[in-house]
C-alpha cells in the first residue's frame, strides 16, 4: 500500500504548482439578428480584470477593446474602451473612453482620433456601470 501511496503523493505535489497557474477563463459570443451575424466578442477573465475584444457591424463595422479593472474587493475601479473603424490602417488611433470610479461618482475621460478630448464627472459610483459608454 505504501508503494502505491508514495507515487500518488509525489504526483499530487508535482501537479500543485500547475493547478495554481490555471489559465484565465475565456470564451466567445456570436451576436446574430435572425440569420445575420452582427458581431463577435471574445472575453478573457483574469484575476483582477475582464478584457473584451468585440467586432460589430452595425451601424458601421468597428472594433472595440474593453478592459475593466477590479479592486481587491471585486468592485470595478476603472473601465476603458477603445473603438476604431475596422477599415482603418493598422496603428490608427481610435476613440478612447476611460472611466475611473470613486465612491459616489466617476470621472469620464474621452480622447478622439483628431486630438480633441474632454473630461466630465458623473454621479454614479463604483457599483454602477453604465452600459452605453458614449461611443
Amino acid at each position: 500500500m505504501l508503494r502505491l501511496a508514495l507515487p500518488c503523493l509525489a504526483s499530487f505535489l508535482a501537479a500543485a504548482p500547475l493547478l495554481a497557474r490555471q489559465q484565465p477563463d475565456s470564451g466567445y459570443f456570436v451576436i446574430r439578428l435572425g440569420t445575420d451575424t452582427t458581431g463577435i466578442e471574445r472575453y478573457v477573465w483574469e484575476a483582477d480584470r475582464l478584457v473584451i475584444t468585440s467586432v460589430r457591424r452595425s451601424p458601421r463595422t468597428e472594433i472595440r477593446d474593453i478592459t475593466v479593472l477590479f479592486g481587491s474587493d471585486g468592485v470595478v475601479q476603472r473601465a476603458e474602451l477603445v473603438s476604431r473603424d475596422a477599415g482603418a490602417a493598422p496603428g490608427t488611433a481610435g476613440t478612447r473612453i476611460a472611466i475611473t470610479f470613486e465612491a459616489d461618482s466617476a470621472t469620464i475621460e474621452t480622447a478622439h482620433p483628431d486630438g480633441t478630448s474632454s473630461t466630465r464627472r458623473a454621479a454614479f459610483g463604483r457599483e454602477q456601470l453604465p452600459l452605453r459608454l458614449g461611443v
